[in-house]
């Protein structure tokens, strides 16, 4: 066994059981934005898909606007006291 295997399995231990990634919600609020033409790059308006930097998801430009659209509503629910 080499030393980066044992260092991921060492880190495979050290992440609790009880914690499920499809129990948590993200909130889709880093989007980064991906171009088709190299000559795009860097124009938001011209990107065409984007990907959310927390849990990878993909999104077209339309899904992007309504998450822009909703993002304060979705964030309240993270700070909000219950």
């Amino acid at each position: 066994m080499t030393i980066l295997e044992r260092l991921h399995l060492r880190k495979r231990e050290d992440v609790p059981n009880d914690v499920h990634e499809e129990d948590s919600v993200c909130p889709h609020v880093s989007l980064l934005p991906r171009w088709d033409d190299a000559s795009a790059i860097g124009r938001d308006d011209r990107a065409t898909y984007w990907v959310c930097a927390s849990c990878e998801q993909a999104f077209s430009p339309e899904e992007v606007l309504e998450l822009r659209r909703t993002q304060h509503e979705r964030l309240q629910q993270y700070v909000s006291p219950n």
